[in-house]
């Protein structure tokens, strides 16, 4: 939240950020430059001046810690299967991948992490362009494996939020992680859930053990905590 007020000509911030107020001077040059800056880079005026106090300082912010992640991430994940979506916020990172389908629909991953970390790190969610009916059924009986699947092997903590039909799942890892650490074990979730998917649709699994089997011997190769 900011609060803006003019009198002479000087600019007085009062910005509330995490219960407390501070206020700032400005000069009306500055902040011009200000605003347009943060036009360009989708942000506003507040958070901008907070970003480039916290880089003076050397003060970590979220948006600092979710562009570490993510430029970590898109070290790890392979760009012959992947694409990198630039996002136009500071929390969220997209990824598209190919389906071998009928005219190859994409499947999109969207990262989101949280300003700040408890347990709950952020949320991972699973998306498709498809208008096809076979395959939506296809998907719909995946996911509804998947689930069940993780919550019988998995000893992570989970939890899956309503989405109205997109497939989310809560990211929680428990302990300290460093920002590569985090984005290591996000980076090979998506690529065990990525393999065993594509392995899915395409008929390489007889049946549901297959799929477990398959999940469990990725999770103990990726050391997967998350």
């Amino acid at each position: 939240m900011c609060t803006k007020y003019i009198k002479h000509g000087t600019i007085f911030w009062v910005i509330n950020m995490n219960k407390s107020m501070y206020s700032l001077m400005l000069m009306d040059d500055v902040v011009k430059e200000v605003d347009k800056y943060a036009y360009l880079h989708n942000t506003n005026r507040s958070n901008l001046i907070n970003q480039i106090l916290a880089e003076y300082l050397h003060v970590s912010t979220p948006e600092m810690i979710s562009k570490e992640i993510f430029g970590f991430i898109g070290e790890l994940i392979d760009e012959e299967i992947f694409q990198i979506v630039n996002s136009t916020t500071s929390g969220n990172l997209a990824i598209k991948s190919s389906l071998e389908y009928k005219y190859r629909p994409t499947i999109k991953y969207n990262i989101e992490l949280y300003r700040s970390f408890a347990d709950d790190i952020g949320t991972l969610s699973v998306s498709f362009r498809t208008q096809s009916p076979a395959l939506l059924k296809d998907l719909a009986v995946f996911f509804e494996y998947w689930i069940g699947i993780e919550e019988h092997y998995s000893d992570a903590k989970m939890y899956y939020p309503s989405a109205g039909g997109k497939f989310v799942r809560g990211v929680r890892l428990s302990g300290d992680y460093s920002n590569r650490e985090i984005s290591e074990e996000i980076s090979n979730y998506i690529l065990m859930f990525d393999e065993i998917l594509k392995n899915f649709l395409s008929g390489s699994y007889r049946t549901y053990q297959d799929i477990a089997k398959d999940y469990q011997r990725l999770r103990d190769y990726y050391h997967l905590e998350i």
